[in-house]
């Protein structure tokens, strides 16, 4: 399973800190649900949702975060 970050406005998914992607396949898997929503909540942005998927990419579960202070 692969634990991303997924912005709900673009589609696009978290690769680097910096940069987002459409294939979920190049997104960074952050391995833990936990840290996924640390790190979104520390950067609060909007939009977000913890999106888990297969290994292959294909989604599982889609969540929105709330990521206000």
């Amino acid at each position: 399973m692969r634990i991303l970050l997924r912005n709900t406005e673009t589609g696009a998914f978290l690769q680097t800190l910096s940069d987002w992607t459409l294939d979920p396949m190049e997104a960074w898997d952050f391995l833990a649900r936990g840290r996924a929503i640390r790190v979104a909540q520390f950067l609060a942005w909007k939009n977000i949702e913890l999106y888990l998927a297969t290994d292959d990419g294909q989604p599982l579960s889609k969540t929105p975060l709330d990521t206000k202070s």
